[in-house]
């Protein structure tokens, strides 16, 4: 390690880091410009040691399916997540997006505090001055009686929250929020509410002899993938009985590479091949719009 002004780590500042963490060995940077302030706790929390990860139990917020994981938090500060082997909808498991959803924390484009519109920019303002703000909007659209008029968009959600806001929102003379999910199926959970009387049934794969999937991609994407994953594991782990499985798709997805037999199509050309399957097209029309052979129909 140099010692020499500009071409290293300084003794003096290798010795201040090093003693403030107590620990054998120190692994600093190579520039000596910014040296990073070590802070302990003003005020520690119980059961906290330093250097000593925690786990706390919460649940996933990356998509709609709300998966629950541990959180491994290390000093104050969220550092990993895992799947839950006692949540009942994923069993441990965890999909990649939620994995990297420490990163959006991290995230340096991610907003460090209240933001308000000036023009088409948005700028920091303190939560002071935000909660004003707030209040000042709210009594103007009372004051006009637009507060019929309003409307409160929000991400996907999950547990008692949107009771909790709907109850503010008709406290203010507001009509209840919007909830928007820009990566859910919208088309197939419509479907399912008509035919089933609920939003996404559970799939019993086990029961299965034979899936055939019209593009539905259900390992990777379709769906709520994990718990999905799960159960087709376990339907395809029986010794006897197990569910064969046809995937028709343009793509080879994640499902079609899991798949015993990946038949090619033409994008758009699923409802044709279904029709003919089901007896109400027939083979050669559906071997014309989608491609696929007349005799692998």
């Amino acid at each position: 390690m140099s010692t020499e002004a500009g071409t290293g780590v300084k003794r003096r500042e290798f010795l201040k880091i090093l003693g403030a963490t107590g620990a054998t060995t120190a692994v600093v940077g190579c520039s000596s410009e910014k040296v990073g302030k070590l802070i302990p706790y003003v005020a520690s929390p119980d059961n906290t040691v330093p250097g000593v990860s925690q786990y706390y139990a919460t649940t996933c917020r990356e998509c709609a399916a709300a998966c629950g994981v541990l959180a491994e938090v290390r000093d104050g500060r969220p550092i990993k997540l895992e799947g839950n082997p006692e949540h009942p909808m994923n069993r441990g498991a965890i999909c990649a997006t939620g994995l990297s959803a420490v990163q959006g924390l991290y995230n340096p484009d991610r907003y460090r505090s209240p933001m308000v519109r000036d023009g088409n920019a948005l700028k920091p303002t303190t939560w002071d001055k935000a909660y004003e703000l707030l209040a000042q909007k709210l009594g103007e659209v009372k004051s006009k009686g637009q507060a019929g008029n309003a409307v409160f968009i929000n991400q996907h959600e999950s547990g008692t929250f949107p009771g909790f806001l709907d109850q503010w929102l008709s406290a203010n003379g507001m009509p209840n929020h919007l909830s928007v999910d820009s990566t859910a199926p919208i088309a197939t959970i419509a479907g399912n509410q008509k035919a089933y009387g609920t939003a996404w049934p559970a799939l019993d794969f086990a029961a299965a002899k034979l899936v055939v999937s019209f593009g539905a991609d259900f390992l990777d994407g379709w769906g709520h993938s994990v718990p999905q994953q799960l159960d087709w594991a376990d339907a395809r782990a029986k010794l006897e009985g197990a569910p064969r499985l046809v995937y028709i798709g343009a793509r080879r997805s994640l499902t079609g590479l899991n798949a015993d037999q990946w038949i090619p199509a033409k994008p758009g050309s699923e409802m044709a091949l279904c029709a003919a399957l089901t007896g109400a097209g027939t083979a050669a029309a559906a071997a014309e719009a989608s491609g696929v052979p007349a005799a692998t129909i």
